[in-house]
């Protein structure tokens, strides 16, 4: 699985609406989930049908400078992009 959206250095806004894009191959679920400490702890937003290949996500109520959001197969915690 890999992200196409957002990039990097992309400023979100709280409330927004945002559509988090991605590729697959072989996966069926995938796991969607947002840190605020640059990775340190992670959220999930939800497991997520990997064929839709986006998702709008709102943006939390939460204010960082050291946001991340990450996805992984379901079924194997040790494939993440």
């Amino acid at each position: 699985a890999s992200i196409q959206s957002p990039n990097t250095n992309v400023s979100l806004q709280v409330g927004q609406e945002y559509t988090v894009k991605w590729t697959t191959n072989n996966i069926e679920n995938l796991v969607l989930q947002y840190s605020t400490n640059g990775g340190q702890d992670w959220v999930t937003v939800g497991v997520l049908t990997a064929s839709n290949h986006q998702y709008n996500w709102v943006v939390p109520n939460v204010y960082t400078e050291n946001g991340k959001i990450r996805i992984y197969d379901a079924s194997d915690a040790n494939v993440f992009a």
